[in-house]
């Protein structure tokens, strides 16, 4: 087992978390910065995820950064998501 499988577990929940995020926004409702950036998310996270169990590729030092900086997002925000969606993603 290598050190690259370390990361996957991370990237996998971000994947989850930004699934469940974007699940819980509405179209006319949520803005559309906020559903691209949250499908950014997940896209980053996957594509590590990916990169992280294909042997043949290793993982370089910004995409243990990438992955570090969405999990402390998605750890951080947890509670502005627990109730449903927060006021600051809908459309003013």
């Amino acid at each position: 087992m290598t050190v690259e499988f370390l990361i996957a577990i991370p990237c996998l929940l971000v994947l989850v978390a930004c699934a469940c995020r974007i699940d819980q926004m509405k179209w006319p409702r949520s803005s559309a910065y906020w559903i691209l950036f949250y499908v950014g998310a997940a896209f980053v996270a996957g594509d590590i995820l990916v990169t992280a169990i294909d042997p043949g590729r290793r993982i370089d030092g910004h995409e243990w950064v990438e992955a570090a900086i969405l999990c402390l997002y998605m750890l951080l925000t947890r509670h502005q998501w627990a109730c449903g969606v927060p006021k600051f993603v809908e459309r003013s």
